[in-house]
């Protein structure tokens, strides 16, 4: 897990959606959506619930509890 990841999963939380994080982080929406599928890799498991058509971004149960374990790394980085 790279901070780079860790920041793209926090500002997606953040902002609410892959597109509005995407435009925050200064990148194409595809190289978001890399960084959050090999995060999701590393994990075991999916951290957002993907529905065809829906543009905000849930956290899945175990994306809730990721969140808190993201932010205290991201404060001790």
């Amino acid at each position: 897990m790279t901070q780079e990841e860790i920041t793209s999963f926090l500002t997606v939380v953040k902002a609410g959606s892959l597109s509005a994080a995407a435009n925050l982080l200064y990148i194409t929406h595809p190289a978001l959506s890399h960084r959050i599928h090999t995060l999701e890799e590393k994990l075991g498991y999916p951290l957002f619930v993907r529905r065809p058509g829906s543009r905000k971004a849930v956290l899945t149960p175990k994306g809730k509890k990721f969140f808190s374990i993201a932010e205290q790394w991201n404060a001790l980085a």
